[in-house]
């Protein structure tokens, strides 16, 4: 955003133009030799009052045009009914993002919504509902089975807006950004004829647009339009009571914060519509679709939206052609159970999931329940008022609403096994906490020894003894147990070149790391390492590698500590479940005089934002991108998990150099391709850019792992490139300091230097920039894909990215990106 400053005279620059000023004089008067200084004169008489200068031109001062400002800030100053009316006159002020009240709006410029509350009646909740509203009709075309006989059902509300040049409204510019507008109609005088009550509490809303429907042609409608999508534009909202009166009931559920977590600006309708406080005067329980009998009410919505995947009636409209499900396949990135993540628990509204109960509410999201024969509901038949008598009621802690959610194990997910985001599979996980006390022997040729401790937070830090303790005995079968250590080298270029994770044919992944573990329990498999006591009463223990750090090595290793403990969860005495913990790392020298850090490009704190827990790999790999980073480097592919089994739609293909590749071949849902880079900084473009092409990737035992349908939240807003990255780290690298990219693994693939790689910032950029012009362009900048070279850069690559994309050049990626523009700025 482009930050306009004061013009004028600075204080320093008047100071070097009086000076200027005796200077000349003193020039003008160097003639003859001057005498002593006289004595001082005396004061002499005031002059006469000067003759009055001619009046300035009509305007008004300080102001400047809408078409001026880089946002447009709306407050409302007042809403008035007259006495015998029932018609609000708002005031309003515009504002640009430097202060400066902003000229040029016309009628039809704003939009205005209003609505009252009806305060809540057990077990109902308290209900917004829309005075400006359409009719819904009734749809006889519409014959699908989620329509209603004969179309539908008798016409519904449908709460909408009333634009400022409507026929019968006064619209009025008052001069230094203040405007004025009188809805056309009597409250009660709209479809609906909703019932006026002054003594409720009423709200109204505010959109400014340049919408071609409302809004006059010319420059100042260009402007808004422009910022509209952008979400530049606030959504004013003013609570009042007609009366004058307090307003007693208030509804406010949500904290757009924690909303724009994820959605970076969570905007609807053309991006005009950020404020939830505006969304819920239309999106109310009569806002209903006729044809489908569909609720639009913001509590169905929102619950529906993010239950996409896991619905068996997902969300159904009719778009006067066809039904639609648009929403039935979002995948929401934690599990739904976690209430606060969305519900505003710091407000008194925002916990009223906790107590409002009642068959709508729950139906959102459990919607195979019939409440009303009791089918799928363990208590039977129940209506609303019969709901609190289990899910009220204290003496039953595991059926109240929080406690119901957070208790909760069954599966929320499509996938196997427990979410790591579940609340119950968190509350257990704070027994656990990863601690690396030491590294050493991490020199070439040296065995890494390394001493660690696993302790309980709610506990006293009690230390867990691992050789006895129930939850790392479960090593198999299942492998609920299973901690590991990696050791990693180097930090500025992950290599681990040497380690022996290529070995094998159609086995060995390349350029993983050494790998430790320390669990000896029955069932743990055979050459783990059995760690050594150090420390009986605190649980310290250390292991030693049985590989040493190989020759050719350099840089600085990182040890990371990863894996998860088992749980039980549901009390059987069987443990089971595998429990994410965070992991930890540390680093040790390999050649480096003293440690050198990796460089931290991932925010976690943002990512939890969306994920809650990040944690994959079975559980393994939790909250720790620096740990992840180790195995994720430039140089490891998937190659070594292509490999035949009755589910992962794998063919014979002797060009590939592991004799397999992937078929996309219908009715098979592979990616063509012989291998896949797993490099974190290509993957995870790929994996949140799933709109641009996406990416397939084998995991461990030859799964499948489809990220080409993942539903990123952030939409057309995917460029915001701090949802994720620390600040200023997604500029381009120097390509002479960070490894290309491997895409395809050459014959031996325990050395990088036959391999084909990506230029390392055309490995990024191609994630989302998938054109046939991109590449090209990027081609002109010297971006290869070609043979890796034995330090890592590409063969007749020559990247010159930072020319122009880097900060403050033409092309800055910031800039381009228009990162920051969002007001998502607030993010941890």
């Amino acid at each position: 955003m482009t930050l306009a400053t004061p013009r004028g005279i600075t204080r320093s620059r008047v100071a070097l133009l009086a000076m200027l000023a005796l200077a000349a004089i003193g020039v003008a008067g160097c003639t003859g030799d001057d005498g002593k200084t006289g004595p001082q004169g005396p004061p002499g008489s005031g002059g006469g009052t000067g003759p009055t200068g001619p009046g300035g031109p009509p305007g008004t001062p300080g102001t400047v045009p809408a078409t001026a400002a880089n946002e447009i800030l709306t407050t409302i100053d007042s809403v008035v009914i007259a006495t015998g009316s029932k018609k609000p006159t708002v005031t309003f002020t515009v504002k640009d993002e430097l202060g400066r009240p902003l000229s040029g709006l016309q009628a039809g410029h704003v939009r205005v919504f209003v609505a009252k509350l009806t305060p809540a009646a057990d077990p109902q909740p308290s209900e917004w509902r829309s005075y400006i509203s359409s009719e819904n009709k009734p749809d006889p075309n519409c014959t699908d089975p989620a329509c209603a006989p004969g179309g539908g059902s008798a016409s519904t509300e449908y709460g909408t807006y009333e634009a400022t040049n409507a026929a019968g409204g006064v619209w009025a510019d008052k001069g230094g950004g203040v405007y004025e507008y009188t809805l056309a109609k009597d409250l009660d005088a709209y479809f609906g004829a909703v019932a006026y009550e002054p003594a409720k509490t009423h709200r109204v809303a505010l959109q400014l647009t340049g919408s071609s429907r409302t809004a006059p042609p010319g420059a100042v409608s260009n402007k808004l339009t422009e910022l509209g999508e952008l979400s530049l534009l606030s959504n004013p909202v003013f609570d009042f009571r007609p009366d004058g009166g307090t307003p007693l009931a208030t509804r406010d559920i949500i904290a757009e914060k924690q909303c724009n977590g994820c959605h970076v600006e969570l905007s609807a309708h053309g991006g005009g519509r950020t404020d939830f406080r505006l969304c819920v005067t239309c999106h109310n329980p009569y806002t209903v679709q006729a044809a489908t009998g569909t609720s639009f009410n913001m509590m169905a919505l929102a619950h529906r939206l993010h239950s996409g995947e896991h619905l068996s009636k997902p969300l159904a409209i009719w778009d006067g052609s066809a039904i639609e499900t648009p929403f039935a396949d979002v995948t929401y990135p934690q599990d739904r159970r976690n209430c606060t993540t969305c519900h505003n628990d710091a407000n008194v509204d925002g916990q009223n999931w906790k107590t409002t109960i009642n068959a709508n509410t729950c139906n959102t999201c459990h919607d195979t329940v019939n409440f009303t024969t009791g089918t799928n509901h363990a208590a039977g038949a129940a209506t609303d008022d019969t709901c609190k008598i289990c899910h009220a009621d204290p003496n039953l802690p595991d059926l109240l609403v929080d406690g119901a959610h957070a208790g909760s194990i069954r599966v929320s997910a499509p996938a196997t096994g427990l979410e790591p985001s579940t609340p119950a599979v968190i509350e257990y996980g704070k027994q656990f906490q990863y601690k690396l006390i030491s590294v050493s022997n991490t020199a070439v040729g040296q065995f890494p020894k390394i001493q660690f401790q696993i302790v309980d937070p709610t506990n006293a830090n009690k230390g867990w003894d691992i050789l006895v303790d129930k939850p790392f005995l479960a090593c198999g079968p299942g492998g609920a147990s299973r901690i590991a250590i990696d050791v990693g080298f180097a930090t500025t270029n992950f290599t681990n070149t040497g380690t022996g994770s290529a070995t094998g044919l159609q086995t060995g992944t390349p350029a993983q790391p050494i790998q430790i573990n320390p669990l000896a329990g029955a069932g743990c498999a055979a050459g783990f390492v059995t760690p050594v006591v150090i420390d009986a009463t605190n649980k310290i223990y250390e292991v030693t590698s049985l590989v040493a750090i190989p020759a050719g090595a350099t840089g600085t290793a990182v040890v990371g500590l990863e894996g998860h403990p088992a749980g039980d969860l549901d009390g059987d005495g069987v443990y089971s479940d595998r429990i994410p913990v965070k992991n930890v790392y540390k680093t040790s020298p390999v050649t480096d005089t003293t440690a050198t850090a990796r460089r931290a490009v991932v925010a976690i704190n943002r990512c939890q934002t969306c994920h809650k827990t990040l944690s994959l790999h079975g559980n393994n790999r939790t909250d720790e991108p620096q740990v992840c980073v180790v195995c994720h480097n430039p140089d490891a592919t998937d190659v070594g998990r292509r490999n035949p089994t009755a589910t992962n739609y794998i063919v014979a293909d002797a060009t590939c150099t592991n004799g397999f590749r992937s078929s996309d071949v219908a009715p098979a849902l592979g990616d063509g391709k012989c291998e896949e880079t797993i490099d974190f900084k290509r993957m995870i473009h790929k994996i949140h850019g799933s709109a641009f092409g996406g990416i397939v990737v084998y995991g461990f035992g030859n799964s499948f792992n489809d990220f080409r349908e993942i539903t990123y939240p952030a939409g057309e807003k995917i460029s915001q490139c701090e949802a994720c990255h620390a600040t200023g780290t997604y500029y381009p690298v120097d390509p002479a300091k960070v490894r290309g990219t491997t895409t395809s693994t050459g014959a031996d693939r325990r050395i990088p230097t036959d391999d084909i790689a990506l230029s390392p910032n055309a490995a990024v950029c191609t994630s989302c920039h998938t054109g046939d012009s991109a590449w090209a362009h990027m081609q002109q900048t010297g971006a290869r894909e070609d043979t890796k070279q034995a330090d890592g850069t590409v063969l007749n690559s020559s990247e010159t990215c930072s020319v122009c994309h880097s900060a403050g050049r033409s092309a800055d990626v910031k800039e381009v990106h228009r990162v920051g523009v969002y007001t998502f700025d607030d993010l941890p």
